[in-house]
């Protein structure tokens, strides 16, 4: 019978396994991987579609238990195929020795070959099977579906009778069980086995508390063999040295570069010991670019963990080295950011912060508060950068509490007080909240005063930061003057652009623009001198938030150049800001696509976050861009569930927006009471962001329904200024003012309508895709706009 099995993205592996077999100068194909990747069904799928009456034999090495009884059963199979399937042969005794036996007195012969690693014959090609790739815990859950890992899992689940509905925390919580299986699609079937049983959400925070072998159903592994025997198995092959270095690796929580490897371990001959695990898939490298790291999947290092567990003091001596090694790791990042890399330093913590989180947990269960702080303030810049959660807020506070009882550097706690209150600010919800958080600020500026310019620096930047969510900035206007004078005297330049751009934004709050614009085009010529891509991201976003009309200069990227910065230096905090910019600039061009597609990205980024708070300002967009589109049961039901977060809201959003948008922002809500807790509103906020995810969503597909008649495509169209209106060429001349189309109807004696209908009219003669560009090319054509528009006049008498 056929062999008839799914492979789950294997085709590219079965295309390289084809090719070398076909080579003349391979006579044995070797796949290996670790217990459970899939080996054998590799090896079947590989000689499937032989014609019936020629069969690939099929040689189960395990049965092969004396000396010579491979050799002998290879021959006897060779005598009727010329290719012999040989499954686990590593398992055989002697079996490289009793494989070229075989190849030498049957010279047709070709082997393919299943092994935990290279049996090193004469004509020996190797295929590495790896385990499936693991879901990426950071992307927008619906693309979970379609990755191979959880694919497998859904299909198993269903085979062995659970019913699943693969729902968003469904596929959340898949995507988490088969990351923690490292992939492995033998551990993942088992582990599907359970799900008539155990549901997902269950699996998840079993697998979450427990080691694997003790979660998933210990089920034979096609034969008498189990998957954590089989992994067993695989390390008793290996010389000492090799085992022992697998033990000393489980100290490590993620993948690492040899040089920390080096350093924790002080193993000699590590690369050739290194090599013998890589070899037999015990430990799995990761090659880039920028270097090499290596890591243990979560089956190998369960395994891994119990033999160091027979060395407590060997573990223990891992674990102070492993400490030193992060706390320089730590040390490093901090350093970077003092200098103004801040792209290395975030890349530096975020690569390496599961290390950093188990020596910052070694250290706060020991009570060694110095280390700790120095942990945490390495990697706290990293969450912030991403968006910083409860949870996190919570080590700040542990470290905090072990620094009232035991001594600490007071530049330490002045950081982490300043760090506290950035994020407590930043958590917040309400006037209260935040009001709750400034003491923290205070009392940093005031610990770091007589510690010398430096410190002072980092702390006034971070209270500037906190800013954002505050109703009143006028104390924080102040310390951003104080911050810049210092960052001068210092001569650093990155704090003085960031400052620079600050008082701008500020600037820009009170209705200030032409000392925005001067601080903004001042920040932003600095950040060019800097040639730091990050650095240049706030000034030049700020230029583009400025009123349109704004003369910001020709040389500002674009919302779409800005984006491709941010995403290319991973700056997730300026994304969930500058999207939200770029579609409510978007929106007031009329441009309601581009609005809608920079909506569901900085949707997708709040819901990758694992912060409900930064939904709020994309939600925010979403009602308006629902309102615009004429679709007010959304718009309603998003303003209501935003209403209880209006206080830290409304701060941040542009004055020019708040002015235009005031009244669609705070306009009819149903009659509902408030949330009565904090937790209440995070979850409706929450619950709204997904709503406004799949109204976004829904408009890729869906026809669009405007308020005013439909934007034309004018990509190529010839402007016919000379086809406007008396009419047209008032409304297109008032627009530089910046003035709503509320406040343009006032000025002009029509309805808000009539000037909607009108600036429509206007894009498609004029051939520009929107407000902005409409303006631009009044200020390009202002002579010939007053001319026309005398010339209307003196007709019309």
């Amino acid at each position: 019978m056929p062999w008839r099995k799914m492979l789950h993205a294997r085709e590219d592996l079965l295309r390289t396994a084809r090719r070398l077999l076909a080579q003349d100068s391979t006579r044995v194909l070797t796949l290996t991987g670790l217990p459970g990747v899939g080996r054998t069904s590799m090896a079947r799928a590989l000689v499937n579609g032989a014609p019936p009456h020629h069969e690939v034999p099929f040689v189960d090495a395990r049965r092969a238990t004396q000396p010579g009884a491979l050799c002998r059963i290879v021959l006897e199979a060779a005598a009727l195929s010329d290719v012999v399937v040989v499954d686990d042969a590593d398992t055989a005794p002697d079996a490289a020795h009793a494989l070229a036996r075989a190849l030498a007195t049957q010279r047709d012969a070709q082997l393919i070959v299943t092994a935990s690693a290279p049996l090193h014959l004469p004509a020996e090609a190797v295929v590495r099977v790896p385990a499936l790739p693991e879901p990426d815990l950071s992307e927008d859950p619906e693309t979970y579906a379609g990755q191979p890992a959880v694919r497998l899992f859904l299909d198993r689940a269903e085979r062995s009778g659970a019913m699943i509905t693969p729902d968003r925390e469904t596929l959340e919580d898949i995507a988490a069980i088969c990351s923690a299986l490292g992939g492995n699609p033998g551990a993942i079937v088992m582990a599907a086995a359970r799900t008539p049983t155990l549901p997902p959400a269950m699996l998840r925070e079993l697998l979450t508390e427990s080691p694997p072998s003790t979660v998933i159903a210990a089920q034979p592994l096609s034969g008498s063999r189990d998957l954590f025997t089989a992994i067993a198995w695989s390390e008793s092959l290996l010389d000492e040295a090799p085992r022992a270095l697998l033990a000393d690796l489980a100290v490590f929580a993620s993948s690492v570069p040899l040089e920390a490897v080096a350093e924790v371990t002080e193993q000699d001959g590590l690369v050739n010991h290194l090599a013998a695990l890589v070899d037999s898939h015990l430990v799995e490298p990761l090659h880039y670019d920028t270097g090499s790291a290596y890591r243990l999947s979560p089956l190998v290092r369960e395994r891994a963990a119990q033999l160091l567990s027979h060395r407590p003091e060997r573990a223990a001596e891992l674990s102070a080295r492993h400490t030193q090694w992060a706390l320089g790791v730590a040390h490093q990042s901090r350093m970077l950011t003092v200098s103004g890399m801040t792209t290395d330093a975030l890349g530096l913590a975020a690569e390496l912060e599961p290390e950093i989180m188990a020596a910052l947990q070694r250290s706060v269960d020991g009570g060694d508060v110095e280390v700790a702080a120095q942990l945490l303030l390495g990697i706290v810049p990293c969450w912030f950068s991403q968006a910083v959660t409860a949870q996190e807020k919570g080590w700040i506070d542990r470290v905090l509490g072990l620094a009232e009882e035991h001594e600490i550097d007071q530049g330490l706690r002045a950081m982490l007080l300043a760090w506290r209150g950035l994020v407590g600010a930043e958590l917040a919800t309400d006037a209260a909240g935040v009001a709750a958080a400034l003491p923290d600020l205070q009392a940093a500026r005031e610990l770091a005063e007589p510690l010398g310019e430096q410190l002072l620096t980092r702390v006034l930047m971070l209270s500037v930061l906190a800013g954002r969510v505050m109703g009143d900035r006028s104390a924080v206007e102040p310390l951003c003057r104080q911050g810049q004078e210092l960052a001068e005297q210092l001569g650093d330049v990155a704090a003085m652009t960031s400052f620079e751009a600050w008082a701008g934004m500020l600037a820009h709050q009170r209705g200030d623009v032409d000392e925005a614009l001067r601080c903004a085009r001042a920040a932003f010529e600095r950040a060019q001198r800097l040639r730091n891509p990050r650095v240049m991201l706030l000034p030049a976003a700020l230029l583009r938030t400025l009123p349109p009309g704004t003369p910001i200069g020709s040389d500002v990227p674009s919302f779409a150049e800005l984006l491709d910065s941010a995403r290319l230096v991973q700056d997730n905090r300026s994304l969930s800001w500058i999207l939200p910019s770029g579609t409510m600039t978007a929106l007031h061009a009329g441009d309601l696509d581009t609005a809608a597609t920079l909506a569901l990205e900085a949707l997708r980024h709040a819901r990758a976050s694992g912060n409900p708070r930064r939904y709020l300002t994309p939600t925010l967009t979403v009602l308006l861009l629902a309102h615009a589109r004429g679709d007010a049961h959304v718009a309603t039901r998003l303003r209501s569930a935003l209403r209880p977060f209006s206080q830290v809201l409304l701060p941040a959003p542009p004055p020019w927006m708040l002015r235009d948008y005031g009244e669609t922002i705070s306009g009819p809500q149903p009659d509902l009471a408030l949330p009565s807790s904090h937790q209440e509103a995070l979850a409706l906020l929450q619950g709204a962001g997904e709503d406004a995810l799949r109204y976004v969503r829904s408009l890729a597909t869906a026809p669009v329904i405007r308020m005013v008649a439909p934007l034309e495509d004018t990509t190529g169209l010839r402007p016919r200024p000379e086809d406007l209106t008396e009419r047209e060429r008032e409304v297109l001349a008032s627009l530089p003012s910046g003035a709503s189309n509320k406040e343009l109807s006032v000025q002009l004696g029509i309805s808000a309508k009539t000037v909607m209908h009108h600036t429509s009219s206007i894009y498609r003669k004029l051939g520009v895709r929107g407000r902005s560009e409409a303006i631009s090319w009044v200020l390009r054509h202002e002579d010939v706009l007053s001319e026309g528009v005398e010339q209307a006049r003196g007709n019309e008498a």
